[in-house]
């Protein structure tokens, strides 16, 4: 989510809280199984690279590429 980074929420555990309300509550089903929840250390790396474009489409097709690559066919 971007900008998620710089959020208002200043605690790691905080906002990986929000993150998990987000994915599993609000989600619901459409959150695949087996999807980790997000802990306060790896927040706390994300929080550490922040994403620096502004071109968020491009970023989008870059992010589905590599999970497309990933998943077997």
């Amino acid at each position: 989510m971007p900008g998620i980074s710089m959020s208002l929420i200043r605690d790691d555990q905080e906002l990986a809280d929000v993150l998990n309300f987000v994915l599993f509550q609000l989600g619901g089903k459409s959150t695949p199984a087996g999807t980790p929840h997000y802990s306060a250390s790896e927040v706390h790396e994300l929080r550490a690279h922040p994403i620096s474009t502004t071109d968020l489409l491009s970023l989008r097709a870059a992010v589905l590429s590599r999970a497309q690559a990933s998943c077997p066919h």
